[in-house]
């Protein structure tokens, strides 16, 4: 609800792209777009959409950045920021301006220093 959308402008010049916002694995899927009262008669259009979480890949002793931000530029000063890997141990932790780099709360021993 509230996500999907047109270039409303680019209508008039035969644009009838949809605009999928906030997407999400269960998005997945093939999807089509069907114009049925052309002057050159009926057309149809399948798109097939592959949602998934996003990969990185590096050399092992490089450093690298895990991208992640609120959607609206919202302050995250005061927020709580959990960072866990696909096995649950926790990464980073971050609260109220503590965080694990501190010794704080109970970072997974292999992500210490």
């Amino acid at each position: 609800m509230g996500r999907a959308s047109l270039f409303y402008d680019g209508l008039k010049n035969g644009n009838a792209s949809l605009i999928l916002n906030n997407t999400r694995i269960e998005d997945t899927g093939t999807y089509t777009c069907i114009l049925p009262h052309l002057s050159s008669g009926y057309q149809r259009s399948t798109v097939e959409l592959i949602v998934c979480v996003s990969r990185t890949y590096i050399k092992e002793g490089e450093d690298v950045v895990l991208h992640c931000s609120s959607v609206d530029n919202q302050s995250l000063k005061d927020s709580l920021i959990s960072w866990k890997n696909i096995n649950g141990k926790d990464l980073f932790l971050y609260e109220l301006g503590h965080h694990t780099e501190d010794g704080w709360c109970c970072q997974d021993e292999q992500y210490r220093g």
